[in-house]
């Protein structure tokens, strides 16, 4: 089982918003959730939380779900 820490950032709407964690991986993976960490635009100061899912074709669902 491989272990993977790391930050990303989507942009939506001209604003970013950032999230951070950590994969633990294997053959059964299929998604796995993160902490929404900041932003800036209309997402500065965002608190929550996302949920990534691996999908066919090498695609993903990222899935927000934002506290104000």
């Amino acid at each position: 089982m491989a272990r993977v820490q790391f930050t990303f950032t989507a942009t939506v709407r001209g604003s970013q918003i950032t999230a951070s964690g950590v994969l633990i991986g294997s053959d059964t993976v299929h998604g796995f959730d993160a902490a929404v960490t900041g932003g800036t635009g209309k997402f500065r100061g965002a608190e929550g939380e996302v949920h990534v899912q691996f999908l066919a074709n090498n695609s993903s669902r990222f899935t927000y779900q934002l506290v104000s």
